[in-house]
């Protein structure tokens, strides 16, 4: 078991927030870890302040990343009020430059790339140094979803959205839980930094955005990029391989919206904040009960972001999660909000175990003796239905031979003299 790791990230004040910006009011302390908002103070794995770079940020996320090459499942997510920094955070500046003067050649990583181009760079680098030696080899699947109005579209595919797509689960295994996936999600498979970061940008054009009071382009939509990694391992002179498979989830939150009532807004952009504020609310919630030992239910079911997230936030999946804040203080109340988020996450408890197999043989070996023992039980049960089978055939001729046994008994009663078939005695010397 371990926790969910958080860290929080406080954004510098942009053009024309200088008025509204008080260093006092959203700060770090010296310890690196410790976060006031007025008079709220909070301690997390780290923090980082309005200095901080998108290097800063990654090198604490690394770990969760090069955590897939040992197959274990990781997801990173940002977590904010729209305008909190969400998206710099996690996509970052400069991606599109780098695709368009690559010319054959490796991408020159940029100082404003977000956690999520880093993370698929550092990746592909971490698999081509793993398969240097010769004992590796792997493969890398790309999926790319919004989450739009509550219902799912595939951001690769379904540029309209035309076609929502479906939640469904896989069937409970033994010691295993069911899994969530999306039903024809299109999944690519990629061999490169550079084919993750096309799809990435193609998806990004996709994605439902809209202008705010905070930014122009504030994402509308949640946006879960996910990479499924499987390294096959076999060591010199061994005859058996390693398989290690794991999902990487690099999530862009869309950002919470106090709804101003007094102020008439289209009714597409209150659907969306309904709908934005609605599910990051069931997240919340999910949290919450996480926190709660003794509870046994937990609502993953009460939106689709939930449900997507579902192993990321209590299952077999190391979790990082970032708490964007603003620096103004008109967002004071929103960002001791997210505090309060970042609090609770950092209470819940995953069981992170690597997902590692032996190579096909083994598997089938393990796959024999499974069939072996579910034969054995349906034998034992084909033998005890046939043996109770026997046991009440056994009883009803118990049961007749109480009837017949009864029924003897009772005929030689009647059969005694004075009875039934006996004649009346004639007395000697008179007449017949």
């Amino acid at each position: 078991m371990e926790g969910i790791h958080v860290v929080v990230r406080i954004r510098p004040p942009i053009r024309g927030e200088n008025a509204h910006y008080d260093p006092a009011l959203v700060r770090v302390e010296d310890d690196g870890r410790s976060v006031v908002v007025r008079d709220v103070r909070s301690t997390f794995d780290h923090a980082f302040g309005t200095e901080s770079t998108q290097e800063d940020l990654y090198d604490f996320m690394q770990p969760t990343i090069r955590a897939c090459l040992m197959g274990v499942n990781s997801t990173v997510f940002a977590y904010g009020q729209t305008g909190s920094g969400k998206t710099y955070t996690m996509l970052g500046d400069g991606l599109e430059d780098a695709l368009m003067s690559g010319d054959g050649e490796r991408m020159e990583r940029s100082d404003k790339w977000g956690m999520i181009p880093r993370a698929v760079d550092d990746l592909f680098n971490m698999l081509t140094e793993l398969g240097h030696d010769g004992t590796s080899t792997y493969t890398v699947h790309c999926s790319y979803i919004q989450i739009y109005n509550e219902k799912l579209y595939d951001l690769l595919q379904d540029r309209k959205r035309r076609r929502p797509l479906i939640i469904r689960e896989t069937a409970k295994a033994k010691r295993k839980q069911a899994e969530v996936y999306v039903q024809n999600l299109a999944e690519y498979r990629v061999s490169s930094a550079e084919d993750v970061l096309f799809l990435l940008q193609t998806g990004g054009r996709n994605r439902a955005v809209r202008g705010t009071e905070y930014n122009e382009a504030s994402s509308r939509s949640h946006a879960i990029l996910q990479l499924n990694v499987t390294v096959e391992t076999r060591k010199p002179g061994a005859s058996r391989k390693v398989i290690r498979r794991a999902k990487l989830n690099l999530v862009d939150l869309a950002g919470s919206e106090k709804w101003d009532t007094d102020v008439a807004i289209e009714a597409d952009r209150a659907k969306e904040l309904t709908a934005i504020n609605s599910s990051l609310s069931a997240l919340g919630n999910c949290i919450s009960a996480l926190t709660e030992k003794k509870r046994t239910h937990i609502p993953y079911r009460d939106s689709k972001l939930t449900r997507l997230l579902q192993d990321s936030l209590g299952g077999n999946t190391r979790t990082t999660v970032v708490a964007c804040l603003s620096p103004v203080t008109r967002s004071v109340e929103e960002s001791v909000s997210t505090l309060g988020f970042a609090d609770r996450a950092r209470r819940v408890m995953t069981r992170v175990r690597a997902n590692e197999v032996v190579d096909d043989a083994v598997l089938l070996a393990r796959a024999q003796k499974e069939i072996k023992r579910l034969r054995a039980i349906i034998a034992k049960t084909e033998r005890g239905k046939k043996i109770e089978v026997m046991e009440r055939e056994m009883e009803a001729l118990r049961e007749e031979n109480r009837r017949l046994r009864a029924a003897t008994a009772g005929g030689r009663a009647r059969s005694r003299p004075g009875t039934f078939g006996s004649r009346a005695p004639v007395s000697r010397g008179t007449a017949a």
